[in-house]
């Protein structure tokens, strides 16, 4: 093991050398402690693991942007970044399923439910984080260039379930997708591990 964890109350370090070991079958060696949990790179692919633990206990608060810039940086410092809650043994062999089965590219789209409804439609009016992001981006690119953003794209989930990212903007090189609607829907101390 390359590094010492972060510790808080809670901490659990039996699942540390088990996850280390399941990870280092995929090529991923531990590089260090995250806000909760621990971080493994593959160096080969540039990809990294973010193996977050205890970070739904709302008895050990930390602020959501301590978790946005953390992920934020990790995600523009790897060319992937997968993120799994991994709180006890079952978490672990759930992870290790997942993980295995992305790297396979073994999606189904037999298990893709199809969702019902236009949310682009449906939720016509922004909200306030959604208006500023709207307003800040016509300031930059001017009101035209609005109409190349797509607002509540559906995507499909690993679950083949419907999901929308709230704007998501098509590009020649690579795609944006932009998350506004901040703590209250995606604080995991809020939502919960579900």
């Amino acid at each position: 093991m390359k590094f010492p964890p972060r510790e808080y109350p809670g901490f659990d370090k039996d699942l540390l050398q088990p996850a280390e070991n399941r990870l280092l079958k995929f090529g991923f060696s531990p590089l260090g402690s995250s806000l909760r949990g621990w971080l493994f790179v593959n160096e080969k692919t540039h990809a990294a693991v973010l193996l977050d633990h205890g970070i739904c206990d709302g008895r050990y608060p930390y602020k959501y942007t301590e978790y946005t810039k953390e992920q934020n940086s990790l995600m523009h410092r790897y060319s992937s970044l997968f993120r799994f809650t991994v709180d006890n043994s079952r978490e672990l062999d759930e992870a290790d399923a997942l993980f295995a089965s992305l790297l396979l590219g073994e999606f189904n789209e037999d298990k893709i439910s199809v969702s019902v409804g236009n949310r682009e439609l449906q939720e016509i009016d922004p909200t306030l984080p959604e208006a500023y992001f709207e307003q800040a981006f016509i300031d930059c690119f001017g009101r035209e260039k609005l109409d190349c953003v797509q607002r509540e794209f559906p995507v499909i989930d690993i679950n083949g379930s419907t999901r929308w990212v709230d704007y998501y903007i098509r590009r020649e090189d690579f795609d944006i997708a932009v998350e506004k609607n901040g703590e209250s829907f995606h604080h995991p101390l809020i939502i919960g591990a579900s």
